[in-house]
């Protein structure tokens, strides 16, 4: 990314507290930021995942594939829209967008955390835990996606304490509350 369509890093920092306490200032923060740096892929993030937080999928959905097509290792706008289609019940397009996550990328966490989703809904849900748990394990447990995970993981073992038959379906996945602290994940990685 160009560095003069990049926003500063103090407007992000301001976007991220009000992202804790005011939905619609955030998102009025971040519109201003985006007329400033259009191409900033982390300020599509930071849309996309306010969008999800309103249930606005369709526009978070939007909001992070072009973060994504921005910035194609911004690993975290990845892993969103791959979990806002797992949400919309559309498993074969959550796969193909987990797929660069599943290689060797430099973060361990995400790829584990990516294998284990797929491994879901490819209906290994035992295998799928043991990805999620090592994905938890390697990470901080500030990590912005370790709720995320944390409640996924928790449903399979649920469903896998259930399970009499191979019939079982995998655990349906809801979007949680606290997926949204992605200052240090920002700074850290873009």
């Amino acid at each position: 990314m160009n560095n003069a369509s990049r926003c500063d890093s103090a407007v992000i920092d301001h976007i991220t507290l009000l992202m804790q306490t005011s939905d619609e200032e955030a998102l009025t923060a971040i519109d201003d930021a985006m007329t400033q740096s259009p191409s900033d892929a982390r300020l599509h993030l930071l849309r996309g995942a306010m969008l999800a937080h309103q249930a606005r999928y369709d526009e978070a959905i939007t909001a992070l594939s072009r973060a994504v097509v921005l910035n194609p290792t911004l690993h975290m706008a990845r892993f969103m829209l791959g979990y806002l289609e797992i949400v919309g019940n559309r498993p074969t397009e959550a796969i193909a967008i987990f797929s660069p996550l599943t290689a060797d990328h430099g973060d361990e966490a995400i790829r584990l955390f990516a294998t284990g989703l797929v491994n879901l809904l490819e209906n290994r849900l035992t295998l799928a835990a043991k990805n999620l748990q090592a994905g938890l394990d390697l990470s901080p447990a500030s990590h912005p996606l370790g709720g995320y995970v944390h409640s996924v993981l928790e449903g399979i073992k649920e469903t896998l304490g259930r399970r009499n038959d191979a019939s079982q379906t995998a655990p349906t996945i809801e979007p949680g509350a606290n997926h949204f602290l992605l200052a240090d994940y920002l700074h850290r990685s873009h």
